[in-house]
This record gives structure tokens, sequence and C-alpha cells, in this order.
């Protein structure tokens, strides 16, 4: 095993050309890049405090919660699962987690489910509550119709969110529409939005965001970002594959030349760090050692996808239990390393190998240039 940290926090090593550029490491060609896997923290066998007493509480976008955790539901098109929707809600609440609707197209699509959507904030009135848009409804489509700003802006303030979330959505685009993408007027619209809308709007990413191309969005007015990873878009990719006709192969092929495309979580989080914004991973969070592996890296909360997300068959039951089990082990892994609260778990120091090294140490140098600037 090689160390990466040689201080609590910090990443040594970084990896730089003759030239004076970062070396980013060459893509994995047929399969997802590792995140979490090939990170260890540091073991503290003197942690001097009771485990019962490790601290989740934080506050982001300037709102309280219990943990630093967005429970979110799975599936493209999931505020047109209201039940499923309706029991996750019902969980965040429980929990005092924050929570999102999803994509939040179908309440503009049809009356119905956003009366549905609606039902759900009266019934969890105290739960932070986000929705996501693509970017792509928000500019000029070939292919897709326009969402005005004045609509956006009565149906989620209607719909009492907290914030909103804009999905940077070229890559999808790329694949999917037959015109390509279609993404001019992108940071224009960003700062209407956030100069109209009284809440957070936070830009998603699939392939992660380059730490200048976020200071030009903080300079617009965007509150947080929203970034997963080269595993998330492979996730995406083969989730989402037409199956037939003309497009059918033409994603094929871009999908073979595409797999692996942007930066792994790990590095999209670490580049980010201290930036001044919140930071939220979207990065395939499974247990809550991964989410404490995340918050050490830098992220200010983690997406969460519990059973129940992907349907509205799973039960009550099942919820409750996948996240009792996600926080007794991020509660645990907290303890085991030594962190009583998260304010102190980023000094944590970690171990990191293989590829997921490699990319640490390049997004540590781009941090450094970038504090250097």
């Amino acid at each position: 095993m090689t160390t990466v940290n040689t201080e609590p926090g910090a990443v040594s090593g970084a990896a730089v050309s003759e030239a004076g550029g970062t070396i980013v490491p060459k893509q994995r060609p047929a399969r997802a890049l590792p995140i979490w896997e090939h990170i260890t923290l540091l073991p503290n066998p003197l942690p001097e405090i009771d485990e019962s007493h490790v601290d989740l509480r934080c506050r982001v976008f300037s709102h309280n919660a219990t943990m630093p955790v967005m429970i979110e539901p799975d599936g493209s098109r999931s505020s047109a699962k209201p039940i499923a929707l309706q029991r996750l809600a019902a969980a965040a609440d429980r929990h005092g987690a924050f929570f999102s609707l999803g994509d939040l197209q179908p309440a503009f699509d049809k009356p119905s489910i956003f009366g549905e959507l609606r039902t759900i904030r009266d019934n969890h009135p105290n739960v932070v509550m986000f929705a996501e848009l693509p970017a792509s409804r928000l500019i000029p489509q070939p292919d897709t119709p326009l969402l005005e700003l004045e609509q956006v802006q009565r149906t989620v303030n209607e719909l009492g969110l907290n914030g909103l979330l804009i999905n940077l959505n070229g890559i999808q685009q790329s694949f999917k529409s037959r015109y390509g993408a279609t993404s001019a007027g992108t940071l224009a619209m960003l700062e209407e939005l956030c100069a109209s809308l009284e809440m957070p709007v936070i830009p998603r990413s699939l392939t992660g965001i380059p730490r200048h191309i976020c200071r030009i969005m903080i300079e617009r007015g965007i509150s947080g970002v929203m970034v997963g990873g080269a595993e998330v878009v492979d996730d995406w990719l083969r989730e989402n594959r037409p199956t037939q006709g003309e497009l059918a192969e033409r994603y094929r092929q871009k999908h073979e030349a595409f797999i692996g495309w942007g930066m792994p979580t790990v590095a999209a989080i670490r580049m980010l760090r201290g930036i001044g914004i919140p930071i939220i991973s979207d990065g395939r969070i499974d247990t809550g050692l991964d989410a404490a592996k995340a918050m050490i890296l830098g992220a200010d909360v983690v997406g969460v996808k519990l059973a129940g997300s992907r349907s509205g068959e799973d039960s009550d039951e099942a919820i409750e239990r996948d996240i009792l089990s996600f926080t007794a082990d991020f509660r645990a892994a907290m303890f085991l390393s030594g962190a009583a609260n998260l304010v102190t778990l980023p000094q944590i120091p970690f171990v990191a190998v293989g590829e997921t090294r490699e990319w640490l140490e390049a997004a540590e140098t781009l941090w450094k240039q970038d504090q250097q600037q």
C-alpha cells in the first residue's frame, strides 16, 4: 500500500509533467474506475470518544440537518413515482436528512404529478427538499420544449423547494439526441436563475467540474455543486442504452469510445474542496464508510439512494432498515478513525493506492495551482 497523505487531510506527491501540466492517469477502457475501495482510513485505537457520542449534525445551505446526507430517488424520471418519493421523504423527515424529489420534468408535463409532489411537501413541511431539472430544458433545443423562467420560478415556489439542482447534461445529450448537444447559453441561464430564485441553485455534473469552471459559476451566483465521476457516467450509459434503430448503433460506437469519460468522484470532490460553496458527492455511495471517505476528501453532503427508490413496491420497513444500517456504519467509521464530529472528520489521514492514488495526486496538483493564483 502506498500512503498518499503526509499530513491529515492532505495529498502529497502530485504528478506534474516536465512542461508544467498535470499528468492525468490513463482511463480504464473496460470497467468503471475504482472509488472508495482503494481508500483506507487510518485506524485510531485510542479515539478517546464514545461511539454513541459521535455527532453527525451539520449546517449546509443555511439549513440544519441531523446528518450530511441527501436521500435521492433512483431513475431519471423519478418524480413520476410519487409513492416511492412519499416513503423516502418520510424517511428523510424522521432522520433529519436532506431530500431530493429527483427529476422535476414530469411535474411540468402532468398536473396530477405536480399535485402529488405538492402533497409530499404538505405532509413533510420541515424537510429540506430539493429537485432537479436538466440544463437542456432551460436553453433552446431543436427537439425539446423550453421551460420558461417564469414557469420554473412558479413551480419551485409552489412546491416549497429549498434548492434547485441543474443537471449539466451535455454528455447525456451528446449520446442520445440525434441533433447532438446544445449547450450555448448555459452560463447566462444559470446566472438568471440565481438572480431570480430565492433559493440555492446547484449545478450537477456526472463528469466532475474543473476548479476554474466552478469559480466562473460561483461568480455568476451558484450556491453549491453536486459532482459525480466517471463511474457514475458509466452507470448512466449502461442504463440508458437505446436498443433499436440508427441511434442505438451510434450510441454503441460512442459508448465504446467514451467509457470512463470524466474524472472519478474521488478526484472531483478533492479538486473542489475549500472552494467556498458546499460540495455534494454524487458518486455511488453504498455504505456509511463510503460516506465518511467522501467527507474526508472534501464533500459537505453525500447523495444516497436507499431501498425503495427504484419503485413504489419497497416497504417503509426496508427503507428504515437501510438508513439505520447506513447511519450506524457512518458513525462507526468516524469512531474507529477518531473523529468525534464532522468538523474533525476531514483531519483524519488516509491511504490511497493504485489508480485512485494517481487521480488524487492529480487533483491535489490542480488544487495547489488554484491556491497560488
